[in-house]
């Protein structure tokens, strides 16, 4: 976060917010920056058949990666919202993503 602030703040100096893409958000201590997170999460189907696809692996290696992650329930309880992505409703996200904004605003 600290190497792309200064070009984040040059390209919008006031900006409403930010979205970040952490994948190891917790494990790094990253949460603890943020004012608001929002796990987007899939079934367990659906994560095996994504991880599958994108990383070429096997369902049986995608299984044991998955295995490895911390869990949506660990992840959900320090979340403030959970987005249940199933078969790509990018409507889903985007009125969960619009209500936290309206939630957080004047916040900061």
């Amino acid at each position: 976060i600290a190497r792309m602030q200064p070009r984040a703040q040059s390209a919008c100096p006031h900006p409403a917010f930010a979205v970040l893409d952490v994948p190891l958000l917790f494990e790094s201590g990253l949460d603890k920056r943020c004012d608001a997170i929002v796990l987007i999460t899939a079934d367990r189907a659906g994560k095996l058949a994504r991880l599958a696809e994108r990383d070429g692996l096997s369902a049986d290696d995608a299984s044991l990666r998955l295995s490895r992650q911390l869990d949506d329930a660990y992840l959900a309880a320090r979340c403030d919202r959970v987005v249940v992505m199933d078969d790509g409703q990018v409507v889903k996200l985007r009125e969960a993503v619009g209500g936290l904004l309206t939630q957080t605003e004047g916040k900061g």
